[in-house]
């Protein structure tokens, strides 16, 4: 990502083999919504969702167009349809340069309330349980943003039956609201940043 690369932020990436990984864990359902699944450019968002699609991993949270990007993923479990929805959180310092899918641009879903309360909405008319997975909040902090707070709340009551997000790089509080469960960051599996000086390949 050039934009990033000018203002020496992050960029991160992991080698085709080291995806493999994924399916070892049986990992059967991933969010591309995060401010690093455009660092090497179209061609690396691309390049993430071919290997995903040839590995039987649904995806979702970012695509070749809006369309694609705000698109849930729908599975069946003992005849219930469940849905994931992706979404991510811009216009911050802490989540930096996002790349945002339009019409015709490829990039993430962007965290807009109102198209994600319609997104949420429709999609829990279509499944038994909607879970949404945002990425967003301020890094290295034991504490959810009240923003965050507040996003995470409208989507329950936009009918979302779980939020489970990402992005601070540790675990912070979980909640319930409307006996729905919120984590505001699940924290991390592996991601070991204390190696990182940016820019670097």
């Amino acid at each position: 990502d050039p934009v990033k690369m000018a203002g020496r932020q992050n960029i991160i990436f992991c080698r085709p083999k080291d995806a493999d990984k994924l399916n070892e864990m049986k990992i059967d359902v991933v969010s591309l919504a995060n401010n690093h699944v455009y660092d090497l450019g179209k061609e690396g968002l691309a390049s993430t969702m071919s290997w995903l699609d040839a590995h039987g991993i649904k995806h979702c949270g970012a695509g070749m167009n809006i369309a694609e990007a705000s698109a849930p993923v729908v599975v069946e479990i003992d005849g219930k349809k469940l849905g994931f929805y992706a979404c991510c959180e811009y216009g911050s310092a802490y989540i930096g340069h996002l790349q945002i899918a339009t019409e015709t641009e490829p990039g993430v879903n962007a965290l807009d309330l109102e198209r994600v309360v319609e997104d949420i909405k429709r999609l829990k008319s279509q499944c038994d349980y909607v879970f949404v997975l945002p990425h967003w909040g301020q890094e290295y902090q034991y504490l959810p943003t009240p923003k965050n707070v507040f996003l995470a709340k409208a989507m329950i009551e936009a009918g979302a039956d779980g939020v489970f997000a990402s992005h601070p790089h540790q675990i912070q509080p979980w909640i319930r609201h409307k006996d729905r469960p919120i984590a505001f960051s699940m924290g991390n599996y592996l991601f070991p940043d204390f190696f990182m000086a940016p820019p670097r390949p």
